[in-house]
């Protein structure tokens, strides 16, 4: 594996290892919008022609991956089992525009993730490069380098920069994970996994209250799993948790903030390191 992907899985693990699961496990709260989870759970298919899939409970989970899908900001907070071993925890919050700020955490380190314009950040301790130093091969190595390199500070990723082994991108356009490790802080990546048809053959449990909001579970079983997705019974049917147990990534993962500002603050200068000059070194 070349050594700037190295980096790049480096710089955007933490955000990788915990937004990756909130296809499948988030939890969210948001305001009062135009819409109606009830009245998606009651209306009837629309045409003679309904597939018989088409339950009351389906165009509920349609309708709320919408919402999910439609909303501009969001905040996500949680934690699930990676690997079935380390515990990967995370509270972000993001923008559909591409902003992001928050903090994760992987095995007991932890780490601050920030991105703003074409430039995204990460600042960790100890523990976090410790963690991903025990993973072994070349991105372990690197992540041991980085943790010895920075000693604090900020590791500053513009756009491209991993891909170019150190030259910045400034044109934009779209790139893929080991070009853009930014591109896991957006909602559209947040959102990525979520989809109506995990849904299928839900059954709808008793309404419940989720953070003092009133919501219709939708549970399912499946693959020695059961998934319980909360969803807002007033306002726009947002996702108000997610609650998975057993299988593969189990844990909780709430949203809520739907909407909000988030304000992003990029760390000074001087306490920032380019990767492009850890590539250039020679240090990776």
């Amino acid at each position: 594996m070349p050594k700037s992907v190295v980096v790049g899985a480096v710089v955007c693990a933490v955000v990788l290892a915990g937004i990756a699961g909130c296809g499948d496990d988030g939890e969210s709260g948001g305001k009062d919008h135009a819409g109606s989870a009830r009245k998606a759970e009651d209306s009837p298919s629309a045409g003679s022609g309904a597939d018989a899939g088409d339950t009351a409970e389906q165009r509920l989970a349609d309708r709320a991956v919408k919402a999910m899908k439609s909303a501009p900001s969001m905040k996500a907070k949680g934690g699930i089992a990676a690997g079935g071993q380390q515990r990967v925890t995370f509270d972000m919050a993001l923008t559909r525009s591409g902003e992001c700020t928050g903090d994760a955490g992987v095995g007991g380190g932890s780490a601050e993730v920030r991105k703003k314009g074409a430039s995204s950040y990460l600042k960790a301790d100890d523990a976090f490069w410790k963690v991903l130093g025990q993973s072994g091969g070349e991105g372990g190595q690197a992540a041991s380098a980085a943790g010895d390199l920075l000693k604090g500070r900020w590791l500053k990723v513009p756009r491209g920069a991993v891909a170019q082994g150190g030259a910045t991108e400034q044109d934009g356009g779209s790139s893929s994970p080991a070009e853009d490790p930014t591109a896991f802080c957006t909602l559209s990546a947040l959102l990525t996994e979520l989809d109506a048809g995990d849904m299928k053959g839900a059954k709808k449990g008793a309404l419940t209250k989720v953070g003092g909001e009133s919501a219709i579970p939708l549970t399912v079983k499946k693959n020695g799993a059961t998934r319980t997705t909360y969803i807002a019974a007033e306002g726009e049917p947002y996702i108000l948790k997610t609650v998975k147990e057993g299988g593969e990534a189990p844990g909780t993962v709430t949203f809520s903030g739907f909407g909000d500002p988030v304000d992003v603050t990029t760390p000074p200068p001087g306490e920032t390191v380019d990767v492009g000059q850890l590539l250039k070194s020679g240090a990776f």
